[in-house]
């Protein structure tokens, strides 16, 4: 079967309900072709109208959605921006050139929201690792820094470590005032368990995706 033209139908996502509606349709219809009966005929139109006003609720719902993931892909990168049914991938080189390792790790997700890779999304601006999305700023560290202390801290919503850079919450803590850390699934676990325990110290809020699984932000 899978040799034939169109015989399978990939990136195909539907909920429970949908696929109750599919089996009455069918059922419906196949009594209506043998039975004669007009009443699963009528049934069976109820079932179809009832199908498509879930697809149609379906697809509107993630068309406004707008948000951050970053996922729990096991030595790699991984961070999702998406904007409606689009979407921006960063990612380590390694993990980007390595489709089947994507998909199984990140196929299922990006399904069952819909969406699809794009070049671009409004209101995104992004310069070496700071990302500026409508009213979040993400900063990105992923090599060693050391940053100088200011004279008032720069306000970010999020800081993502990734990579096993060589740095210190306390350094960082003294620049930025931050909502959350995110250590992601490229640092050794060794680092995140360090990294840890300095946000312990100064009741910093973080998210171990090793531990918690992926991490999402809504962005307003």
């Amino acid at each position: 079967m899978e040799t034939l033209p169109l015989s399978i139908w990939g990136n195909l996502q539907i909920s429970v309900p949908q696929v109750i509606c599919c089996y009455v349709i069918i059922t419906t219809i196949s009594m209506w072709l043998f039975l004669k009966n007009k009443s699963s005929l009528i049934i069976a139109f109820s079932a179809m109208l009832f199908f498509i006003m879930l697809r149609t609720f379906s697809f509107w719902q993630v068309s406004d959605q707008q948000k951050i993931i970053v996922y729990n892909v096991p030595q790699h990168q991984a961070i999702d921006f998406i904007s409606g049914r689009n979407f921006m991938f960063k990612t380590d080189s390694s993990l980007n050139a390595n489709n089947s390792l994507q998909n199984f790790f990140l196929k299922s997700s990006r399904m069952s929201q819909r969406i699809s890779l794009c070049d671009s999304l409004s209101s995104f601006n992004y310069g070496r690792n700071i990302f500026l999305w409508r009213s979040k700023k993400i900063l990105l560290i992923d090599k060693s820094i050391v940053f100088q202390s200011p004279e008032n801290k720069i306000a970010v919503d999020a800081i993502i470590i990734s990579q096993n850079p060589k740095i210190k919450i306390a350094n960082l803590a003294s620049v930025f005032n931050c909502n959350e850390w995110i250590f992601d699934a490229s640092n050794s676990g060794w680092n995140i368990t360090k990294w840890k325990k300095q946000c312990d110290d100064l009741n910093l809020n973080y998210h171990d995706v090793n531990e918690k699984g992926a991490f999402v932000m809504s962005v307003d």
